[in-house]
């Protein structure tokens, strides 16, 4: 006789209320009722079941801990894209301000100092010292008019002053860089002149540097330059 032939049947909707366990076989057991109706019962209780207050607060916390995680690495993304930006326009306003941001070329103010610098480098008797001309050598200028250079005093600091020989023309340049000169000059290689006391001072930008050629009147600048020329 089989054992559980006198057991009670489960119904077909309290076989379907049973948990699925993962094997089959067990909703074709017989089961007592009872059991089953005390399975539903734990169910309920814990599908009822209050949250403890702390357990409440620490998840909340920790949502709010990611949350704020998040924020914050898009915030730091932000601020990165910010200090990018903040960092080319500061490079610009580096590389632009040597030009930029000074008042206009006043000759008159440099006039009688580069006179009597061109006196010095041209008609005194000292002697030059020997250069050779390097990368910072204006490209318009022919480095082989290069004579030799003297040291003199411009804008509160010494500075080598070039002389420039091209059959019995001479010429004096400076080479000065563009951050120490005073005023605004325009385009590179637009020569800006001034005449006075029978010297005429060209100034003109070459690369990063602020170049100053003074002649007497009369002498053709157009001998000292290379392939290149000042417009």
């Amino acid at each position: 006789m089989d054992p559980n032939s006198s057991a009670p049947k489960l119904t077909p909707r309290e076989r379907r209320e049973l948990p699925d366990r993962g094997d089959e076989n067990l909703r074709l057991l017989p089961i007592d009722p009872s059991i089953a109706s005390f399975d539903r019962h734990v169910r309920r209780l814990i599908n009822d079941l209050p949250v403890p207050e702390s357990l409440r607060r620490r998840v909340k916390a920790t949502m709010q801990e990611r949350h704020e995680n998040v924020r914050n690495h898009r915030r730091r993304r932000g601020w990165a894209a910010a200090v990018v930006g903040l960092a080319a326009s500061l490079l610009v306003a580096v590389v632009m301000q040597p030009f930029f941001g000074r008042p206009p070329l006043d000759s008159d103010v440099l006039a009688g100092k580069l006179e009597s610098i061109h006196r010095v480098v041209i008609d005194e008797a000292a002697p030059l010292t020997a250069v050779v001309p390097t990368s910072a050598w204006p490209k318009v200028i022919n480095p082989n008019t290069c004579a030799g250079q003297k040291m003199v005093e411009f804008l509160g600091k010494q500075m080598p002053a070039y002389q420039l020989a091209s059959g019995a023309d001479r010429a004096t340049l400076l080479i000065v860089p563009a951050r120490q000169f005073p005023f605004q000059l325009g385009r590179p290689h637009v020569a800006v002149t001034h005449s006075a006391n029978n010297i005429v001072t060209h100034y003109f930008v070459s690369g990063r540097q602020v170049c100053i050629l003074i002649v007497r009147e009369g002498t053709e600048i157009g001998r000292f330059h290379s392939s290149e020329s000042l417009t």
